[in-house]
């Protein structure tokens, strides 16, 4: 949605060479329901199975995720505007993603530009689902200092 986006800007690499089981968010607690309309959850398809990622809405028709996520996906149904994704809800709007792109860069060995975009054919925005805020320029490519909010999927494990 933004041509030229990566153009000119330097491939991070991680600084961290703790293990990434180990640099992973934990904890948290339940939102307000509805209370990010941007946020998806990403049921995925693969030769190996169906998993569950998380995503935010950029446009009508473009979410934001990991690369990790949809590398290899052979399906992906994106959940918008459900505070519960067992049950379905008035306000939910599935639908099926059409494509995705990976970021050139992205290496899955040490997880490097783990970024990806999947492409559907559109969510109708509502107090429910809406695209997220990002930056309007490049003077706010530096977001330290800043607060933040960090919103995902719940994982269940039982053992």
């Amino acid at each position: 949605d933004r041509p030229g986006f990566w153009e000119g800007r330097t491939i991070q690499r991680p600084i961290s060479k703790i293990p990434n089981v180990r640099r992973r968010i934990v904890g948290g607690y339940e939102v307000v329901r509805n209370s990010h309309p941007h946020q998806v959850a990403l049921l995925l398809t693969t030769s190996a199975g169906t998993s569950l990622c998380g995503g935010s809405i950029i446009s009508y028709y473009t979410i934001l995720t990991a690369a990790h996520c949809v590398e290899g996906t052979t399906s992906a149904l994106a959940i918008a505007g459900a505070h519960n994704r067992l049950v379905t809800e008035s306000t939910q709007q599935r639908q099926y993603q059409q494509s995705y792109m990976i970021h050139d860069y992205y290496d899955s060995r040490i997880i490097v530009n783990d970024i990806a975009l999947l492409f559907g054919s559109g969510f109708t925005f509502n107090s429910y689902v809406q695209s997220i805020y990002l930056p309007t320029s490049a003077l706010t490519d530096q977001f330290v200092g800043w607060r933040t909010t960090v919103t995902g999927n719940v994982h269940l494990f039982f053992i």
